[in-house]
């Protein structure tokens, strides 16, 4: 038996031009070749070794705040001149490593170098050498890839409610970096809708099928406003993760792609499919 669908609506949308900067709040998105968004995660920033580094390596890069148009990328930092990227400009070929988490190797892929201006910039505000890469087609199409990051307000806000709880602030939605914040509508409103639905289908025929949850590492921990790496949110997250499901990772959100449809807007509404119910002993948390 398949249980009824709960309405939602998306209430943010995010879009992450380079990879581990910060996230551009967005009104409107395309679907890529890949079930991802059409400008997220193209770019990336190498380190000397020509690896993509993150920001457990290099916890400033959440300072960093990418702006995409149609034509440029600009990148913006406290206290510093802007730079600007022009997209339609010729580039060097390069090759970049970038990390397999499945297989534990790096792999290695063609990009595209945007110039020593632009290293120029990221390495007197970050402080060590680093350069601006666009990625190719086969290093954004790569295997193991998850496309988007999808959260419930009703999960942030029984996270918040937990910290709160225990003495400490509440955490910022950007800290957890979806692209996709959905908000359940109707009697359903128990956290975790995205945990307990397999897919997400928006009226005008937009769909996202869920997949593997989001496992946890250090990001969220790493303040938005001076990059400081503190012990909360990811502490509390534990404690809830291991509550609903003891013995795993750490969870908090999932992850999906598209399957169907050409876009996706603020506001519009939709409904979350959930997979049928296991006998009568299954849980719908």
């Amino acid at each position: 038996m398949t249980p009824p669908p709960i309405p939602f609506s998306l209430v943010g949308l995010w879009l992450y031009p380079v990879k581990s900067l910060a996230g551009a709040a967005v009104q409107e998105a395309r679907p890529n070749a890949w079930g991802g968004l059409a400008g997220d995660r193209e770019w990336a920033i190498v380190n000397a070794a020509g690896e993509v580094t993150w920001q457990g390596a290099l916890p400033r890069l959440a300072l960093v705040q990418p702006v995409l148009t149609r034509a440029t990328l600009t990148l913006h930092f406290p206290g510093c001149f802007p730079l600007t990227v022009p997209l339609g400009a010729p580039r060097a070929g390069c090759s970049v490593q970038i990390w397999n988490d499945g297989q534990k190797v790096n792999e290695v892929f063609p990009a595209e170098d945007a110039g020593d201006g632009a290293a120029a910039w990221l390495t007197g505000t970050l402080g060590q050498p680093l350069r601006l890469v666009r990625l190719g087609p086969e290093a954004q199409g790569r295997e193991g890839v998850q496309r988007l990051h999808v959260l419930s307000t009703g999960s942030l806000q029984a996270l918040n409610g937990e910290l709160q709880a225990h003495g400490h602030p509440e955490a910022e939605v950007e800290r957890f970096r979806p692209n996709l914040l959905i908000e359940a509508a109707g009697p359903d409103t128990l956290p975790f809708l995205e945990e307990r639905a397999a897919t997400l289908t928006w009226t005008g025929g937009m769909q996202v099928r869920l997949g593997q949850p989001c496992v946890r590492c250090v990001m969220p921990n790493i303040d938005l406003h001076d990059a400081r790496v503190g012990r909360e949110p990811l502490a509390t997250l534990v404690r809830m993760s291991t509550r609903r499901h003891p013995g795993e990772p750490v969870r908090f959100g999932v992850y999906g792609h598209a399957v169907t449809g050409d876009h996706l807007e603020v506001g519009q509404t939709g409904q979350a499919e959930r997979p049928p119910a296991q006998g009568s002993g299954a849980c719908v948390q």
